[in-house]
């Protein structure tokens, strides 16, 4: 069969069919058919397969006359489905079939359609026509109608109808009802509601997304079946009907009447009343319920609310037998509960009404009295009563209240004092406890079990830990409530029915007071998150929530044991400067192979030394050895020459292990600090190291209360001697050391001190010069001064940033150079005193060479623990005007740190440095006296024993007073720790250039 998808193409062909199909009947000499005996004619037989699609059996007569077309065996007709009346085939979406004439002139075939390819809204045909041809009218062999099963080809969407009821399965009569239809699937159409078979309203009500409600409040009192009915809208969905729904309907049932009742409450209007005793003044609410109109039993029969509801009195009195007095017409004892329309009407709360509410509430307040005239065996109470001249027989109540009469004088509080709540002794210690207010108050004070039961059992007094919930009061047991040490305080005359004292019964007093004492300590067995403290309870099995009271304890930190030694100092604090203090030093646990040979005992700086290295030989202000420790204990005393201290430095009193082990042995130091009080005067005072000086001694002399930046001269007069010069520091203090000249005579002198303005003098004694023989109880040989030499010494010294930056600047256009070199001399070390000189030089020139300065060969001169000089060659052309130099110049003083030891040699680092007077002029005025250069650090490698000279020498015994037992043998001792420094390996330090 010959396939055309478009009408054009198709007529195209059709055209050219024609043409080749009369050629080929003429080729073979194809004759018109003769008129056939009958027409073709079709039947058709229509097989439905719902919802899928049909099968069309066609059958048809009458074809006689159809010829073979040139290539056929046997003629062929056309059969296709096609709408009614038309011609419109197209193969590829057209049912059709190819059916065969037989001899008889029959045809058969068979047509298939889906359902999707079917509208029910459009009538179909089957055709025949010749084939190799498109049918058309004029060779349409034969058309019969198809008749299509719609029903069974579409068959309806089948729904399904839920009917819900709110509120849910019953209501009270008159109560609307939503009856609500859910449609599954969701289609169009009608739901109509039905009670049984009645429906529910005569209009079916449309289904809107799927669903539809109607409510009605109709439904009568009893038993109701509910339904749905769904109608669609078209044949492609089915109808259905839901489930039915049994509904109940309850007749509405008028609520009882309440019967009039009234409460009474504390004034606080929340805690009822329960029996409890109450007091004139004392007041309590009283809430009503019930009362509510009763026409016309509670019609008043007077004005202002005659023939109205007329509410109820409510009053506070007594009554006895049936006789009922009110404690008074005022709104203070009798209120007029009405309706609160009427209120106003009876002159308003002032008048003493009360509003009684819609449901037949009210509260008001009444105060509370014990009448005088009331008779023995009077009930007092409130009472409520029909008011307005009605009578009322349920209005009618009384309620107990026992009215006491004058309130009693409070009972005082029980108050607990302990006598100590911080701090205390973890191990162990005694409290006192005081206690008050507690008092008898019965029957809450009264045991419950023997040996005082039903009489006053007191209280425990406990110390203990309990948990934060421990009041018995509250409910809780006797786990929240652990004790340690526990007294029970009684009256006099029960103590000895608990066993007395000896048992831990206490008196309290008729007063209610006690006092005890209770031992306290951190023991073991406390309450998991308990507290310390001292608590107080009723005893007995009392409860009584006054007589808990709870006072909590703290305990000092526990101090853990001190293996090693420790040290007392006494006095440790708020020492006088101005005056000898005498320290009292005690040791204990000084034990083990550090106290071989006793302890060294020494007050100083505490920069001087911290234990990080060997025991330093000087520098320090007073020292004792204790050559014999018994039991690991010493004490001793340290004198403290007045006018030594200086306020604001701070100072330690510091133990060693003595002689060489205080180079080596750490085991035995401690440190303890003493403070220095500070000055409350700013009066200029001097001080001397000894009220009397040996000719060739050494005298210090000290100041304090003297202006800062000052220049100061030291001088002994009569004939003057110039002990030496300083600068008074930033604290107001200075200190000068020097040397008595041996020629100066013996006898009386006068110390002159001189800064600025102020001259301030203090006698003298100079002794003749004569050999002391030595103590009978030494037997040491003479100690004998030496020092250490010191060689390949370093020095670190920028001479003052500024002024180099300043040279090297744009200003003066000059330049700076530094370049020091070692130095050698001599170190006492138990003097802490000695004198190294350098090599090198620091040049500076500008200004187009009129500034021309050069510093060579400094010398350090270290003169004490926290003092030296700087001095050096200085040549200068005095710039600017100023005198030119040319000679060796103390250019700075120097305030040294802690001196360090380590490998045989002792360095200060970074000590400060304070130009002087002479300082100043060799910087051509540059910088003015006291003006700070830059830090000097200096290492001094100490080697062999060399005889003290000038510079090295000094006294090593402490001065001032009389020496302290054993300070002849502490000299002794500090000379083996000096000869004991040889013995440390030495480091050769190779010279370098700072």
């Amino acid at each position: 069969m010959h396939r055309t998808r478009r009408p054009s193409l198709r007529r195209a062909l059709a055209s050219g069919l024609a043409a080749v199909l009369v050629a080929a009947g003429a080729l073979v000499g194809v004759a018109a058919p003769a008129q056939a005996a009958s027409d073709p004619a079709l039947t058709a037989t229509v097989g439905v397969t719902p919802g899928v699609g049909i099968d069309i059996a066609v059958a048809g007569t009458g074809f006689q006359n159809v010829q073979a077309l040139p290539g056929q065996t046997a003629p062929h007709v056309y059969l296709a489905l096609v709408t009614r009346d038309g011609y419109d085939v197209d193969q590829a979406s057209t049912p059709n079939t190819d059916a065969v004439v037989d001899a008889g002139g029959n045809v058969a075939g068979t047509l298939t359609q889906t359902a999707a390819k079917l509208d029910r809204a459009t009538a179909y045909d089957v055709i025949a026509w010749p084939s190799r041809s498109f049918p058309s009218a004029s060779n349409l062999l034969a058309r019969t109608a198809v008749t299509i099963d719609w029903e069974a080809l579409f068959p309806p969407t089948a729904t399904t109808t839920t009917l819900t009821v709110s509120p849910s399965g019953s209501a009270v009569s008159g109560t609307s009802v939503a009856l609500t239809a859910t449609v599954t699937p969701a289609a169009s159409g009608a739901v109509e509601f039905f009670d049984g078979s009645v429906s529910l309203g005569s209009v079916a009500v449309a289904v809107a997304a799927g669903s539809a409600q109607v409510s009605t409040s109709a439904l009568s009192v009893g038993g109701h079946s509910l339904t749905a009915v769904f109608t669609p809208a078209d044949a492609a969905t089915s109808g259905s009907t839901s489930d039915a729904v049994a509904y109940d309907i309850a007749a509405v049932v008028e609520p009882e009447k309440p019967a009039p009742a009234v409460s009474v409450f504390l004034a606080d209007g929340v805690t009822a009343y329960t029996g409890q005793a109450l007091y004139d003044g004392d007041t309590v609410v009283v809430k009503g319920r019930g009362f509510v109109p009763d026409a016309p039993a509670t019609d008043g029969t007077r004005p202002p609310l005659a023939g109205a509801f007329g509410g109820a009195y409510v009053g506070f009195g007594f009554s006895a037998g049936d006789a009922w007095t009110s404690a008074g017409r005022s709104t203070e004892y009798t209120r007029w509960a009405v309706s609160e329309g009427d209120v106003a009407k009876i002159g308003g709360a002032a008048a003493g009404a009360v509003a009684i509410a819609a449901d037949g509430t009210f509260a008001t307040t009444l105060s509370v009295v014990r009448s005088a005239t009331a008779p023995d065996g009077a009930r007092f109470g409130v009472r409520t009563w029909a008011a307005g001249g009605a009578v009322y027989a349920p209005f009618s109540t009384f309620t107990v209240v026992d009215a006491a009469g004058s309130a009693p004088e409070p009972a005082p509080t029980p108050t607990v004092t302990v006598s100590k709540t911080a701090d205390l002794d973890p191990t162990g210690e005694t409290v006192t406890v005081t206690g008050t207010g507690f008092l008898p108050h019965s029957p809450d004070t009264d045991g419950t079990r023997p040996p005082l039961q039903g009489s006053f059992t007191g209280a425990y007094v406990v110390f203990g830990s309990f948990a934060a919930d421990w009041r018995p009061s509250t409910g809780a047991t006797s786990s929240a409530r652990k004790g340690f040490d526990t007294k029970w305080g009684l009256l006099a005359a029960d103590v000895s029915k608990v066993g007395g004292a000896a048992a831990g019964a206490i008196e309290i007093a008729a007063d209610g007071s006690f006092s005890t004492t209770l031992h306290v300590s951190k023991a073991d067995g406390a309450l998991a998150n308990g507290t310390w403290g001292v608590y107080t309870y009723a005893a007995g099995g009392a409860t009584y929530a006054p007589f808990e009271t709870a006072t909590p304890i703290s305990f000092a930190a526990e101090v853990p044991p001190v293996d090693g030694p420790t040290v007392t100092v006494t006095p440790a604090s708020g020492l006088d400067p101005a005056v000898e203090n005498v320290l009292t030093v005690s040791g204990t646990g000084f034990t083990g192979p550090g106290a071989a040979n006793g302890v060294y005992v020494l007050f100083g700086e505490s920069s001087l030394w911290s234990g990080q290295s060997a025991l330093p030989a000087g520098g320090w202000i007073a020292q004792a050895w204790v050559p014999t420790i018994l039991d690991g204990a010493f004490t001793t005393t340290l004198t403290i020459p007045a006018g030594t201290l200086e306020p604001g430095t701070s100072y330690q009193v510091a133990t060693s292990a003595a002689h060489g082990l205080s180079l080596t042995d750490r085991s035995l130091d401690t440190f303890t600090a003493v403070t220095v009080a500070t000055p409350t005067t700013t009066t200029p005072t001097v001080f001397l190291s000894a009220p009397s000086v040996v000719q060739g001694g050494s005298l210090t002399v000290r100041g304090s209360g003297f202006p800062a930046g000052v220049a100061v001269t030291v001088e002994v007069h009569s004939d003057v001697v110039t002990l030496g010069t300083t600068t008074v520091g930033d604290g107001g203090l200075f200190s000068v050391t020097g040397v008595i000249p041996a020629t100066l005579p013996a006898g009386a002198h006068t110390v002159v001190v001189r800064a600025g303005d102020i001259t301030v003098q203090q006698p003298i004694t100079i002794e003749a010069a004569s050999a002391s023989p030595a103590p009978e109880a030494v037997t040491a040989p003479v100690a004998v001064c030496t020092a250490r030499a010191v060689d390949g010494a370093s020095l670190t010294w920028g001479v003052k940033q500024s002024f180099v930056s300043y040279v090297n600047g744009p200003i003066a256009k000059g330049s700076a150079s530094i370049a020091w070199r070692s130095g050698s001399g001599a170190f006492n070390t138990e003097e802490g005193i000695g004198r190294v000189s350098f090599g090198g030089a620091a040049s500076f020139t500008g200004h187009g060479g009129l500034l021309d300065l050069t510093i060579s060969n400094p010398v350090i001169q270290v003169t004490g623990a926290r003092t030296a000089t700087l001095s050096a060659y200085v040549q200068s052309k005095g710039y600017g005007g100023s005198p030119s130099v040319d000679g060796r110049v103390v250019l700075a003083n120097l305030t040294l740190p802690a001196a360090t030891t380590r490998g045989g040699a002792i360095a200060w680092t970074d000590a400060a440095a304070t130009l002087t007077a002479a300082g100043a002029e060799a910087f051509g005025g540059f910088y003015a006296a006291g003006e700070s250069l830059d830090p000097v650090s200096f290492t001094f490698p100490l080697g062999a024993d060399v005889p003290c000279d000038t510079a090295t020498s000094g006294a090593l015994a402490a001065t001032g007073g009389t020496m302290p037992g054993g300070t002849v043998w502490v000299g002794l001792g500090m000379l083996l720790l000096g000869a004991g420094l040889v013995a440390i390996r030495r480091r050769t330090m190779a010279d370098r250039t700072v």
